[in-house]
């Protein structure tokens, strides 16, 4: 699949993969059944330099959030089994994203307090690896993202549920 070049990505880093809303139209070939990745290539950075405005992303076909729709006609006719998808891109697992950036550090950052803890003095001294460890975790809470950055994401996706629908 190829998004023309004037396709608005919205693309959100999350770790080493990225979080892609969009809609696709005319995604000749997304029809063939042995089709398991589809390239997307639209604009990521309209304000970076032309040479790097444009983004080529891999998209398994089975990744959460992608939906292929029912093969659009050209000049009325069905072009199957090759096909000229409607493809819907949508930020499925932003929330346990957002969760996981939260609790999988705190909870790092915990045990190895805890191991501080049953370890005294020494926890917290350079005799065991623990006060190096506590503070590479306790870092790692903060560089990937603040905790309240993540709070904020979380409170924000799921309030966003119960948000009254815009008019159209």
């Amino acid at each position: 699949m190829f998004a023309e070049p004037s396709a608005r990505i919205q693309d959100l880093r999350a770790g080493d993969d990225c979080v892609i809303n969009g809609r696709k139209w005319w995604s000749s070939g997304a029809g063939v059944s042995n089709c398991a990745i589809f390239i997307l290539m639209g604009k990521t950075d309209p304000d970076g330099p032309r040479h790097s405005q444009q983004s080529m992303v891999l998209v398994p076909r089975d990744t959460p959030g992608v939906t292929v729709l029912p093969p659009l006609h050209l000049f009325g006719y069905d072009d199957a089994p090759h096909g000229h998808m409607e493809i819907v891109l949508d930020k499925v697992a932003r929330a346990e994203i957002a969760v996981t950036k939260l609790v999988a550090p705190d909870m790092s950052c915990k045990a190895v307090d805890w191991a501080s803890q049953a370890h005294g003095a020494a926890g917290v001294s350079q005799v065991t690896w623990l006060a190096e460890a506590y503070a590479h975790q306790r870092t790692v809470r903060i560089v990937d993202g603040a905790d309240e950055v993540h709070r904020n994401a979380i409170a924000t996706i799921e309030l966003g549920k119960y948000a009254p629908a815009k008019a159209a």
